[in-house]
């Protein structure tokens, strides 16, 4: 009996197994199959938008190349076979009303737009600089303050002016007899020279002159200018 019961265990834990197992097996299936769709519609998804994007490329290219062939088709000179009054020579390059009348060509000529010139650049500012002459320096000047004549102290007569520097008294005895005076006066012994000379500094500034240099300019060469322009050139 115990061996029975052993073997039923044995089998219930193999099936609740087996069970658990086909469980598993299931869940993970199914969400493979979900991941597997999700995918799917992402690519289809990327694949509409790389065509929107790739139709869009293609019309703007296509506006594009009709833009420049409208512009090619203006730039084209049409010939309505009227002339020029103010250049009647216009006539002769127009194109032709048809093939079997005129055959020509167009050619590109260049006009003349402005001529070449030449313009005068300023290439250095002159500039203006003081050169020393001659330094500073200092002069003495000797000059008089004062003139006078050496002198002494003497007698003149009261009588006839007489002037001495000696005895007087024996001049009015002999020449007047003893009546007369005199007086005291200055007897100069020199001429007239100078008595207070004095020297002074007189000061000079340096002196200093002004040289300028000239602007200096270079000169710019200028092509001349020219434009291009088809014309009819009959063959």
């Amino acid at each position: 009996m115990k061996k029975d019961s052993g073997k039923r265990n044995l089998i219930c834990i193999i099936t609740a197994i087996a069970v658990m197992a086909l469980i598993i097996s299931g869940v993970l299936y199914f969400r493979s199959i979900s991941l597997t769709a999700d995918e799917q519609m992402q690519k289809t998804a990327d694949s509409e938008t790389v065509k929107n994007e790739d139709s869009k490329t293609e019309s703007l290219v296509s506006a594009k190349e009709e833009t420049v062939a409208d512009s090619s088709a203006e730039a084209e000179p049409v010939d309505d076979g009227t002339v020029d009054e103010d250049n009647p020579s216009s006539a002769d390059n127009s194109s032709p009303v048809s093939a079997s009348e005129r055959k020509g060509h167009y050619e590109t000529i260049q006009i003349l737009v402005s001529e070449a010139w030449d313009e005068k650049v300023l290439a250095k500012k002159g500039a203006c600089e003081d050169i020393l002459v001659s330094e500073a320096w200092d002069e003495e000047v000797g000059s008089c303050y004062a003139f006078g004549r050496d002198y002494e102290m003497g007698y003149e007569c009261g009588i006839c002016g007489f002037q001495t520097t000696g005895d007087i008294a024996s001049h009015i005895k002999s020449e007047h007899d003893g009546a007369g005076n005199w007086y005291n006066v200055k007897i100069y012994t020199s001429d007239e020279k100078c008595l207070d000379y004095r020297i002074e500094a007189i000061h000079h500034n340096a002196v200093y002159k002004t040289v300028c240099e000239e602007d200096e300019y270079t000169i710019v060469h200028h092509d001349a200018v020219y434009r291009s322009e088809r014309v009819w050139v009959d063959d």
